[in-house]
């Protein structure tokens, strides 16, 4: 548990109860908030920051206290508490819960059994006539990963103050000349929201928008359909969106990764399938709760993907070996030219390796909160290979204003957001677009700056006519610009004005693409 929904004036009485080894009674509380008889008495827990505790247990932090002294640390603590409940090992015959018999020194076992969140639906899967997911029979479906997408958003090219950009529709090849491929999964709240409200459909997905209710996804509390009456949904914890980059590996570094069986598709029709051991390297965890209604963004990486490069510093010229760099590069025989975060050109062979660095370190913050995560794990789980995975950053509302409303249109609210780093960005999913622009003065909201543009489905996004020089279906986001003004609160936008917004989420545009 977390001290994020509890009253400031409780929290000394909780926190004396905890010391005493009290707060805790003989059970743990799963995703449902239903009793799981098999976890410890009291879990394994370390305080992280001033009063939320870390607690290695499929738990998920209720609440999001923005008015506490250090929030920052705060949204650090929950977005390392939801990767550890998204990564308990998933109940064998619950897909989308939670083992409440696996021991606390399987998490992260390696060749271990499949993660919670992998389970859950793949956000595509949710818009066909009648979409199936968290049982049996709809996991037995996928009996290994099937990957295919090249970029984190699908097939887009990116316009950025009016520039096109192939941000994230150029791919991404590691220094094993292997794509990197994405999977975008949803929580059973997000899941069951999208049938529940028939969003499925492009015109279901047009009337929710405009109806008093409007399209906003579920936060746990007080939650409405599209007519605005009161419904529940899922778990009652808020939607949940995974966005999960993977590499093939060796299976003899399965020991370093969490790994998975896959069948990779290669792009553009380029070559059969083949199947793979692959390694997580990258994941996003976006998540709404109350406190926090334009979400908690947060982003983890693997260790060894890519050096720091702040700032001009010189990058290593030798020692470890990474994912994504190549110390010993060569301009000279390069293919690539050792270009550093640059998106080869459409004419480049998938093969060739792109040299990637982080612009942006990782904050003291996250660092203080990765050191209690790894400290809890090892103490517990020594073997996980969780230990090899890092909080990069986390973004986090600074005030309740600015929440979408019904019959909103794009581009949402941009302010109002922070996080440790100006420019939050993961290296496996934002590689080439790591920097923020002279003239963006919004802060750290390089999450929003492309989420804020997210719409609905419309027959233009849906259909996808456009292409790439690749031959990869593409779509246009529109970044930094604001080409019309979004309609009072409650209107519905004009024929001739951008679409309804979807609550900064793009998997409404997918359409089962």
């Amino acid at each position: 548990m977390t001290f994020s929904g509890i009253s400031r004036a409780r929290r000394p009485v909780l926190a004396a109860a905890l010391a005493l080894g009290l707060a805790s009674i003989a059970v743990g509380t799963g995703m449902r908030g239903k009793v799981v008889a098999a976890q410890p008495a009291t879990p394994p827990a370390v305080l992280c920051g001033n009063l939320v505790r870390l607690t290695l247990a499929p738990q998920l932090s209720r609440s999001f206290d923005l008015a506490q002294p250090n929030a920052q640390i705060e949204a650090d603590c929950i977005a390392w508490q939801s990767f550890i409940a998204l990564n308990w090992p998933v109940a064998a015959n619950a897909p989308c819960e939670p083992d409440g018999t696996a021991p606390v020194s399987d998490f992260g076992k390696p060749n271990g059994v499949d993660a919670v969140w992998e389970s859950y639906p793949v956000a595509s899967s949710l818009f066909t006539a009648n979409p199936s997911f968290c049982t049996p029979a709809a996991r037995a479906r996928t009996p290994v990963k099937i990957l295919r997408s090249v970029s984190k958003l699908g097939d887009s090219v990116i316009v950025l103050n009016g520039v096109p950009m192939e941000a994230f529709s150029t791919w991404l090849t590691d220094q094993a000349h292997g794509l990197t491929y994405y999977e975008i999964h949803v929580n059973k709240d997000e899941a069951d929201y999208i049938k529940f409200n028939g969003l499925n459909t492009i015109p279901g997905q047009a009337v929710c928008a405009a109806e008093p209710g409007g399209l906003i996804l579920p936060r746990g509390l007080n939650d409405t359909d599209c007519n605005g009456k009161a419904h529940t949904y899922g778990d009652n914890v808020g939607s949940i969106e995974t966005k999960s980059s993977w590499i093939a590996i060796d299976p003899s570094q399965s020991n370093r990764y969490f790994t998975a069986k896959a069948l990779i598709y290669p792009p553009s029709g380029s070559g059969p399938p083949r199947s793979a051991t692959v390694g997580l390297v990258g994941m996003h965890i976006v998540r709404k709760m109350p406190g926090a209604n334009r979400m908690v963004w947060a982003t983890f990486e693997h260790v060894d993907n890519d050096p720091d490069a702040p700032n001009g510093r010189p990058l290593p010229r030798a020692g470890k070996r990474y994912n994504y760099y190549n110390p010993r590069c060569n301009p000279s025989t390069d293919p690539l030219q050792c270009a550093l975060n640059s998106p080869p050109p459409t004419s480049a062979p998938y093969t060739a390796s792109v040299q990637v660095a982080r612009l942006h370190p990782i904050g003291s913050k996250a660092k203080s909160v990765n050191v209690l995560a790894y400290k809890l794990i090892r103490q517990n789980a020594p073997n996980s290979v969780f230990l090899n995975y890092q909080l990069v950053d986390a973004m986090w509302p600074t005030a309740l204003t600015g929440d979408i409303k019904p019959g909103s249109a794009a581009p949402l609210v941009l302010n109002n957001m922070t996080s440790e780093s100006r420019a939050m960005a993961n290296t496996t999913m934002e590689t080439y677009f790591q920097t923020v622009p002279a003239n963006d003065t919004s802060g750290s909201q390089l999450c929003l700056n492309c989420h804020a543009f997210a719409t609905i489905a419309t027959p233009s996004t849906a259909q996808r006519t456009a292409r790439t020089p690749a031959g990869r279906p593409a779509r246009l986001i529109q970044i930094g610009t604001r080409p019309r003004a979004q309609p009072a609160n409650g209107a519905a936008p004009s024929p001739t004005a951008t679409p309804y917004a979807s609550d900064y989420s793009f998997i409404f545009e997918f359409l089962g693409q």
